[in-house]
């Protein structure tokens, strides 16, 4: 029988005498599953108990939109509540140590059933949970929880790896795997048995609806795990300081775009947590729409709400590491997905409404979709900058499930799980009324099943995203333009002295983009740019008595006489 490799907590924790020892899980099929925790760059350290971080603090809350998503919404905050999930943890110190411990506070009033049974209580376990659904979690309204020993779950109870039998039916609303898992035959990866992981679990999720957030391994240097961060129709979560696995995916089609998603936490294993608690909230938040609550939709909207203004999109440190960038044939990030977690951005984009394709009609600046698309069937959502604003950052994510058709095994052999992947691609192009005009940006990778268009500054007037497939499939749609007053340079809303301050330190550069300057895009840092920037000008309500601030002395000088320049010329 193959071994098992499998790293199923944190990394960083440090390994404890037990996790030395096989752990040992069993197939329906009747075999045993021998797995053992792999910490390697930890091995020298002395034992210790694994430190685990509390609840979000408040500047977590802050980082991830948490506290913009509360403050806006106020007592009509969505808590889950109306939302089920299931935990998934991997045993650590014993075969059994997986449960949460129900008699805490912070879940007081919640049903959190042992679905493996005869688990024990596991601080991971519980720090997983009272970051997810606990009282001061991002969904603290869920109220029913289901928890499996890991072991068993991809084994015997749902999965059912190697079998004859497709995987158990899924009930609960969201999958929460803060574990990883990579498998070996000998010294060599067992390719197979990962792939039927993947594939199991995709046809899971494509058949119940179902939203999973899987983590990713701990440590800047490590490759994508074998599960579950490979999966296609899953969320695979990092971290937003860089700290996790470099993708691209491995196993089931190497070379994809992994992972999706990070979130600023101290582990890999917290970061999951708080995607799955988004999800949650998103989910609550869905009024009814089936559609809002179809996990493509979920999985596009928490992708097109995510912030890249935590990395340097300019190259403007030396180092690489903290660099975001992407292609047309690489929809996201290998590092860092397509940003950074933001609660409050996900939700105003879920919440905008579906707004369904229309060759004759506009779409608002923020929203989504969900559809069906033929092959000749291209949708085309129109919508526009006013001549007052600038998209600062405009974001497109479309998502779409890998279809696997599954046939049960006979004379005892496997059942078979066959895969399919569209080609879906999006394109984004200049408008006149409802005519398409130049493309500007296109996403089109041919193995990925996400697809984003990122741009910033786009500027006032007509554009048009579409969507094209080769093949039939359902696919949702999210996008957000992130609109600014010209003059915005730093794009927080406000048009202020920070911006002036921008303007000036590019004055007479070319060519420069807008958040150097450039506030009207024709390529020049110049007077008519400081004309918008005053025009524009919004002082906080503490300073509305103070003047606008003046250009300094060589500047203004500059300015005058560009100004006295043209009107000689007119």
């Amino acid at each position: 029988m193959a071994q098992r490799c499998a790293p199923l907590l944190p990394a960083h924790c440090p390994p404890t005498k037990a996790d030395a020892a096989p752990r040992r899980a069993l197939l329906s099929a009747g075999k045993l599953l021998a797995v053992w925790l792999l910490i390697l760059l930890l091995s020298a350290l002395p034992l210790a108990p694994c430190a685990l971080a509390g609840a979000p603090t408040q500047a977590e809350r802050d980082a991830i939109g948490l506290t913009d998503l509360v403050t806006r919404l106020g007592a009509a905050v969505p808590t889950g509540a109306s939302v089920t999930v299931s935990q998934i943890e991997a045993p650590r110190t014993s075969t059994n140590d997986y449960m949460v411990n129900n008699l805490l506070p912070e879940f007081a009033g919640k049903t959190i059933t042992d679905k493996t049974g005869g688990g024990v209580v596991s601080e991971h376990a519980n720090n997983v949970a009272r970051n997810f659904y606990g009282a001061d979690g991002l969904a603290p309204g869920v109220l029913a929880a289901d928890i499996y020993n890991a072991n068993d779950w991809y084994s015997s109870d749902v999965l059912r790896l190697e079998s004859t039998a497709p995987p158990a039916i899924e009930t609960r609303d969201v999958q929460n795997h803060s574990w990883i898992a990579n498998y070996t035959d000998g010294s060599a990866p067992d390719v197979a048995a990962a792939t039927d992981v993947l594939r199991r679990f995709d046809y899971m999720i494509e058949r119940d609806n179902f939203v999973a957030a899987v983590g990713i391994n701990n440590g800047a240097s490590t490759t994508m795990p074998d599960v579950l961060g490979n999966a296609y129709n899953a969320i695979a979560v990092g971290r937003s300081d860089g700290q996790s696995s470099l993708g691209p995916s491995t196993i089931d089609v190497a070379g994809r775009t992994k992972p999706d998603i990070v979130a600023p936490a101290v582990n890999t294993s917290v970061a999951t947590s708080w995607v799955s608690g988004a999800a949650a909230l998103l989910l609550d938040s869905a009024n009814g729409n089936s559609f809002a609550r179809e996990s493509e939709t979920i999985k596009a909207v928490l992708l097109a709400g995510a912030e890249k203004s935590p990395f340097d999109l300019d190259g403007a440190t030396a180092s690489l590491a903290d660099d975001w960038s992407h292609t047309t044939t690489q929809p996201l990030d290998l590092r860092y997905g397509a940003g950074q977690l933001n609660v409050d951005e996900s939700h105003q984009i879920l919440t905008a409404g579906q707004q369904p394709a229309n060759g004759a009609a506009e779409v608002g600046g923020v929203g989504w979709d969900f559809a069906n698309i033929l092959p000749t069937g291209e949708r085309e959502y129109f919508f526009s900058v006013d001549p007052e604003h600038v998209a600062f950052t405009f974001s497109a994510i479309a998502t779409w499930n890998r279809q696997i058709e599954f046939e049960h095994g006979s004379g005892g052999d496997p059942a078979t799980f066959t895969p399919s992947l569209a080609n879906v691609d999006i394109r984004l192009f200049a408008a006149d009324g409802f005519t398409r005009g130049a493309m500007l940006d296109e996403s089109v990778s041919t193995i990925d099943n996400v697809e984003h268009i990122f741009q910033r500054a786009l500027q006032s007037g007509h554009y048009v995203l579409t969507v094209a497939t080769d093949q039939p499939v359902d696919f949702a749609v999210a996008w957000d333009a992130d609109l600014v007053l010209k003059g915005d340079a730093n794009g927080n809303g406000i048009v202020d002295g920070a911006d002036y301050t921008i303007w000036a330190d590019h004055f007479q550069q070319s060519p420069q983009p807008f958040w150097h300057g450039d506030f009207n895009g024709d390529g020049v840092v110049d007077g008519a740019d400081y004309t918008l920037w005053a025009d524009n000008f919004t002082p906080l309500p503490s300073a509305a008595a103070l003047p606008i601030p003046e250009p300094a002395a060589g500047v203004l000088a500059l300015v005058g006489c560009l100004v006295g320049w043209l009107l000689f010329r007119r």
